[in-house]
């Protein structure tokens, strides 16, 4: 399924938090002292400003606020020219304790970052600009919440959590960070001068050994991520054979240098064997957007690579000329208009099966052992997302894919085929490739109580789970049944998955497709994207559905042409059974 982390596609990274509480019968031993010890604004500014910006900082920007220790002048000019202060100016008491929340404005003003708000609240103490700062906090791990739902925003920031703070945000930036126009501090009302007090600041632990030589990757991203990037292996023998191209090559003007920056990208995603893991060239990086959207061009099927090449069909999507010329979910398609594909990755292969639209393309397709050709006429369709319907009494959800409108438009289209009164719903899930989690996680709000695991995610370094928010449009008392099939994916078998463990539906159909990984894309601000695997789901009851997808509670055969559609009828039949 695709995430877009980064810009409010792919969701919240819940760390967990254990808070334990200490009693002792005498006094408190000095480490303990230590660790409950809160973090001083003076503190925090001057940790933080040292870091990002070094010490050339005390020489460029001054301060006219009263208290403030000499050494700590700069930091807190500095702090103010970002407008990083939040009030502090009309109090300035430089050793009050920061809350954490305080912490976290403090820093991300600092580092100039101005997180994407995601689309729900993830924490019930937090509204308005504060939810995209502590949101991506918790995704980044600078930090973690008391509890899945409550962050803590104005719990008193401890000694112990401010190295975390810089430690985790030190990974996501390139340091030092470009210094901001000095700008004249307040006026302060003027006051008995005091004895400048030694800043207590710990040192902040930075690596400063002999730099290695690296290539620098020019690749820019959205300012609101700001990547860091790393040393690429082998980065002194790249260097050097791209300078003796550079310097030698007999046809040099025959290079173009974007396509070769292009094709190490393209083969630096294809070694890690992992065909949901991809960079995204501008072009196929706006189509994935519209598909987001609900706008697709081409053929209309969801697909990737095949392990032994080629393309592997995960759906044709409903509506699309695909699925009306006969192409199947599990077809292997192999040439395009007689020409091999076999050799080609997933974005060229895709770019050979697109074209004019109106323009015919014959695809040679492997299916059980047999090959076929199949001709398709290419055109750009908009996929309806959503249809809600009411047959026999039962209130049918019909969603073609998990995007953006099925976050925005569900609620109201179920609540008001909910005032019909009906005695049951069927959720048809076949041909859904799948979405964005966050609308998976949206649409099982309407059946299950609030809070409920929707799912699990395994990343490299912890398991988080996904709540449901709100309570659901669907009654507890109604019957479900869910219909899946062979091109059932991703965000589709996560709904299934959760309803079928939570007891709340019957699950109808074929083995779902097995798409259990979960993807984040990065949307670099050149136009280009990268889209990497960096979890794995589970059910609540922790079943992993990747290369095994969902089974069935009642299992049908294959679907046959023709008017009458068996399946739904068989679904409608059992909820009617199931109210009787």
């Amino acid at each position: 399924m695709h995430s877009p982390s980064l810009h409010g596609a792919v969701k919240r990274s819940i760390a967990s938090f254990v808070l334990s509480v200490f009693f002792f019968a005498g006094f408190a031993t000095p480490d303990a002292m230590a660790a409950a010890a809160p973090v001083s604004r003076l503190k925090l500014l001057t940790s933080s400003v040292e870091l990002f910006y070094g010490s050339a900082v005390s020489k460029t920007y001054a301060t006219a606020f009263s208290g403030v220790p000499l050494r700590a002048r700069g930091a807190v000019g500095l702090a103010y020219s970002l407008k990083a202060l939040q009030g502090w100016e009309e109090n300035p008491k430089w050793n009050t304790p920061v809350t954490r929340g305080q912490a976290i404005r403090v820093l991300f003003a600092l580092a100039q970052i101005s997180p994407d708000t995601p689309s729900r609240a993830p924490f019930d103490d937090l509204q308005g600009p504060d939810v995209p700062l502590a949101d991506r906090a918790v995704k980044w791990g600078m930090i973690a919440p008391l509890t899945p739902g409550h962050f803590g925003w104005e719990r008193t920031l401890e000694a112990t959590e401010l190295p975390l703070l810089l430690q985790e945000l030190e990974k996501q930036l390139i340091f030092p960070l470009h210094t901001p126009t000095p700008r004249a501090a307040p006026a302060v009302t003027k006051e008995r001068r005091k004895r400048p007090e030694r800043s207590t600041a710990p040192p902040v632990s930075r690596n400063r050994g002999t730099p290695k030589k690296t290539i620098t990757v020019d690749a820019p991203v959205d300012a609101t991520a700001r990547l860091k990037p790393q040393p690429l292996p082998k980065s002194d023998l790249l260097s050097a054979i791209w300078g003796l191209i550079q310097a030698k090559y007999l046809y040099l003007d025959k290079i173009d240098d974007t396509e070769a920056g292009y094709a190490l990208a393209e083969k630096m995603m294809s070694l890690l064997d992992d065909p949901y893991s991809t960079f995204l060239r501008p072009s196929s990086a706006s189509s994935f957007q519209q598909q987001l959207q609900g706008e697709l061009s081409g053929i209309g099927a969801q697909v990737e690579i095949h392990p032994q090449g080629g393309v592997l069909v995960v759906s044709p999507l409903a509506g699309s000329p695909a699925l009306k010329a006969g192409v199947q979910p599990g077809d292997r398609i192999t040439h395009v208009d007689g020409v091999s594909i076999l050799e080609l990755d997933l974005q060229k292969g895709v770019e050979k099966i697109r074209g004019p639209i109106g323009s015919t393309v014959t695809l040679t397709i492997e299916r059980n052992g047999s090959t076929i050709e199949i001709k398709v006429v290419r055109a750009k369709i908009t996929l309806p997302e959503i249809e809600v319907s009411l047959q026999d009494s039962v209130l049918v959800i019909k969603l073609y894919q998990f995007g953006e409108r099925t976050v925005r438009d569900l609620n109201a289209l179920l609540a008001k085929g909910m005032e019909q009164k009906p005695t049951g719903v069927v959720l048809d899930l076949r041909n859904n490739p799948g979405g964005l989690l966050d609308a998976a996680v949206s649409v099982l709000g309407h059946f299950l109580p609030e809070n409920s695991i929707a799912a699990k995610i395994r990343s490299r370094n912890s398991t988080r789970e996904e709540h449901t928010e709100g309570e659901p449009v669907i009654p507890n008392n109604l019957p479900v049944v869910i219909i899946v099939n062979k091109g059932s994916a991703s965000a589709s078998e996560i709904v299934a998955g959760a309803l079928q463990d939570l007891k709340r539906a019957t699950v109808l159909g074929l083995q779902t497709f097995g798409k259990g990984t979960v993807q984040e894309v990065v949307q670099f601000s050149t136009g280009e994207s990268a889209k990497l695997t960096t979890g794995e789901w589970l059910t609540p009851n922790g079943r992993s559905i990747q290369k095994v997808g969902v089974t069935p509670d009642v299992k049908m055969e294959e679907e046959k042409v023709g008017s009458r559609d068996e399946w739904l009828l068989r679904a409608i039949d059992i909820v009617k059974a199931k109210t009787r």
